[in-house]
């Protein structure tokens, strides 16, 4: 084989590739220009006359408001402790005062279900709704007794209860 055929075919070949990538290169740009050219016209918006395009108000959602919507209440705050939840404070007229609950008493269940670390009073509470009546079981001075509670509607500006601090005894200045 002559070695001048040998150079032109090298040659060749390298032309070839110099335009391939030429082509991807020149594709590459067009379709950036292209992909920009098309972005920025779709996110133009024209502005229309209210005649044009009318403003639809959006209606008044029909679902209850803040007020309306409430949480189960006990009116308690408690410590976690080995045999269950120690009542540190019995809020004033609330449903665990109306019930005769003490500080000092400890509940050990809820409608049957054991109040535990991994189960704290307050997520038993929680799964219920104002005016549920729930029978709570609880340690006096050693002795177990049995309550019937029907809780009540946590107020909007309550005092301490039971859902501000499930896992700890609250602060002492009250607020």
């Amino acid at each position: 084989m002559n070695e001048s055929n040998g150079w032109k075919w090298a040659f060749l070949i390298l032309v070839m590739v110099f335009l391939l990538l030429l082509s991807c290169l020149c594709g590459a740009l067009g379709g950036g220009l292209l992909g920009l050219g098309i972005g920025s016209v779709s996110a133009w918006t024209p502005v229309y006359p209210q005649e044009e395009f009318p403003f639809a108000p959006m209606p008044e959602p029909d679902w209850p408001g803040p007020q309306q919507l409430s949480r189960p209440w006990l009116g308690v705050t408690f410590k976690m402790v080995d045999e269950g939840a120690l009542l540190v404070e019995i809020v004033p007229d609330s449903p665990a005062d109306e019930a005769g609950l003490r500080a000092g008493d400890i509940i050990t269940e809820v409608n049957g279900e054991t109040v535990d670390a991994t189960r704290p009073l307050s997520a038993h509470i929680l799964k219920y709704h104002p005016r549920d009546r729930v029978t709570l079981t609880f340690l006096r001075d050693g002795e177990g007794q049995e309550v019937e509670v029907e809780l009540g509607r946590r107020p909007a500006e309550a005092p301490w209860g039971e859902e501000d601090f499930p896992f700890e005894t609250p602060p002492s200045n009250g607020g």
